[in-house]
């Protein structure tokens, strides 16, 4: 029963066989790659992990990206998605209530916390360390409970579970 971990980034989850990420100085990788372009033939995995990951692709290739994960996915075989939930983000954003980013220069307006929360952390030293190129930590899609379940279902996913982890982000669980 293989699974694989896309975008294991520095932490990755070690209950998965596989662990993929573009950028290679991350840890415990079988395969550095492109999570839009999988080396593996069709039906390989029984699950496939892909937190964080969805919003580091273009908009416009949102739905071919979902078709190649879902080409590697067996029969039956389940995805867990987690992303952003940038509409959530904006509300908090324009209520004034989003939470602020303190760093080397003091507490950043507001703004600055809605460009961390919606356009992702860039060399934030955690998910992208110092000399990494930041665009392995930068957002290129911003994905709500309703666009997310749309491209899901455009790329024949079934059994669509979306849901908040509480915070800023959703967690979704899909089958092929």
């Amino acid at each position: 029963m293989p699974s694989l971990e896309l975008a294991s980034g520095y932490h990755p989850d070690m209950s998965y066989d596989i662990h993929m990420d573009i950028n290679p100085h991350c840890p415990h990788l079988e395969y550095v790659g492109n999570a839009n372009d999988l080396p593996w033939p069709n039906d390989y995995f029984d699950e496939i992990r892909a937190a964080d990951i969805i919003e580091y692709f273009s908009y416009r290739h949102t739905i071919p990206v979902l078709k190649e994960w879902y080409r590697v996915l067996k029969p039956e075989g389940k995805i867990y998605i987690q992303c952003p939930n940038s509409k959530l983000i904006v509300e908090h954003w324009l209520a004034g209530d989003l939470s602020i980013v303190d760093n080397e220069y003091g507490k950043m307006p507001i703004d600055y916390s809605a460009s961390y929360w919606i356009c992702g952390g860039q060399e934030d030293n955690v998910f992208a360390k110092k000399g990494d190129d930041f665009r392995y930590n930068a957002h290129y899609t911003l994905l709500s409970p309703e666009s997310l379940k749309f491209y899901l279902e455009k790329t024949k996913f079934i059994n669509i579970d979306i849901q908040s982890d509480g915070g800023s982000n959703l967690v979704c669980w899909a089958y092929k």
